[in-house]
């Protein structure tokens, strides 16, 4: 059986539990949205706003921030957070169908920023279809992925890999953005001791304090 969840701008045909979650409908999907992607330059660069997303779990509830920033000075706009209580467990390969929900839901409590930086793959993926696709073919936004590490059986020729000086990202487009501007969009958001863009970083450290907190 399948849902069908409403996101912001679309309709994302996506398992409903665990119970009905069908391995071959969701390959079937992923390949469906992978199909979808399209490489386009952004329309003016660099972009205004860019925001991060990441999600955080205290069992089967997932804890989602959003931090939306001004891509040239950095500056904070927004940051917001949400909830929602997953319908499945972590499934290699399936992580979207667990955490697309959440990622719709915080869109949708945030101004629409020009990127999304998605903590997870992009087109970087078996089937071409990782969050970040999923998310940015959905919502028709330019979307980033961005992971700390391949993911296997990837096409190698899907992401690259930028260093920095806290380590290794490994990105990849979403949606709507070449490689080469998701690679310059992440240059201007890299500050010293972070491991993740600044957008991102900051989704990143609220998600997991708000996960804490509701021990």
């Amino acid at each position: 059986m399948i849902a069908y969840l409403e996101s912001g701008q679309g309709t994302l045909e996506t398992p409903s539990s665990a119970r009905t979650f069908s391995i071959e409908k969701a390959e079937e999907a992923q390949r469906r949205l992978g199909a979808r992607v399209r490489y386009e330059l952004l329309p003016t660069f660099p972009p205004r706003t860019v925001a991060g997303v990441d999600v955080h779990y205290r069992g089967s509830v997932g804890f989602a921030a959003i931090a939306l920033c001004e891509c040239v000075s950095l500056r904070l706009l927004m940051l917001a957070t949400t909830t929602y209580r997953a319908h499945l467990d972590y499934i290699p390969g399936f992580h979207a169908f667990r955490e697309a929900p959440l990622v719709f839901k915080a869109l949708r409590s945030c101004e629409r920023p020009d990127v999304l930086l998605v903590n997870g793959h992009g087109v970087s993926h078996p089937r071409g279809c990782g969050l970040a696709t999923h998310v940015g073919v959905v919502e028709k936004i330019p979307t980033i992925g961005i992971a700390l590490k391949p993911l296997s059986g990837a096409n190698p020729n899907s992401w690259i890999e930028l260093e920095h000086s806290s380590g290794k990202l490994y990105v990849s487009v979403g949606n709507l953005i070449t490689l080469h501007q998701s690679e310059e969009v992440l240059r201007c958001l890299l500050i010293p001791k972070a491991k993740l863009p600044l957008p991102l970083y900051l989704a990143h450290q609220a998600a997991r304090l708000i996960a804490r907190w509701n021990r």
